[in-house]
């Protein structure tokens, strides 16, 4: 007969074989929310602020005005405004201003602090010289007007670069967050049974 060993095992945490899909969803939406769902609060902290800070540190750098959605006139708001990425015998539709500017689907992996720059995207008419700022956001990740980007990019120092890379690497850094709430963590246990 075996002896008890004295060790609590959270059953929330999924196993090997088993997966957490709302709590992989969770952290698709906050950093960290699937492990604290799993009661690993820890962990959850730490995913949080690391990506959190990588973030936010790198919209600082980029002056709050590299987290946005381009305004450019060929990716207006609309609904028939999406092209077509071709890849080997895939034909794939995609967003226009996505592909236009691929970091911000980087970005948008950090979950709802990206949200705000879809938000200006749909609700600004870029032709409006006059659009006011929106409600509770402001002029939060709004597109900055061309001229702007220009002097950023072309005068501008090497942060602006460093500072999109950051931002993203905070998106991508949160898919494997996701994922470590989805499957759970691995170790030698979940290893061993594979």
């Amino acid at each position: 007969m075996a002896e008890a060993t004295g060790i609590v095992v959270n059953s929330r945490i999924p196993g090997p074989g088993r997966i957490d899909i709302g709590a992989g969803m969770a952290c698709l939406l906050v950093p960290g929310l699937g492990q604290l769902l799993q009661r690993r609060y820890f962990k959850a902290g730490l995913f949080c602020f690391c990506v959190y800070f990588l973030f936010f540190y790198g919209w600082h750098l980029g002056n709050y005005s590299n987290v946005y959605l381009p305004r450019a006139h060929e990716c207006a708001p609309r609904a028939k405004n999406w092209t077509t990425v071709t890849a080997g015998p895939l034909s794939i539709p995609f967003p226009k201003a996505i592909y236009y500017r691929l970091q911000f689907a980087g970005q948008l992996g950090t979950g709802i602090v990206a949200w705000p720059a879809i938000i200006q995207f749909w609700a600004v008419d870029e032709e409006d010289p006059n659009a006011k700022p929106l409600p509770l956001i402001g002029l939060i990740m709004r597109a900055p007007p061309e001229q702007k980007l220009n002097l950023m990019q072309t005068h501008g120092t090497i942060l602006w670069e460093l500072a999109w890379v950051f931002t993203v690497a905070a998106g991508l850094l949160n898919i494997l967050v996701a994922y470590d709430a989805y499957a759970g963590p691995g170790g030698p246990e979940a290893r061993s049974n594979s």
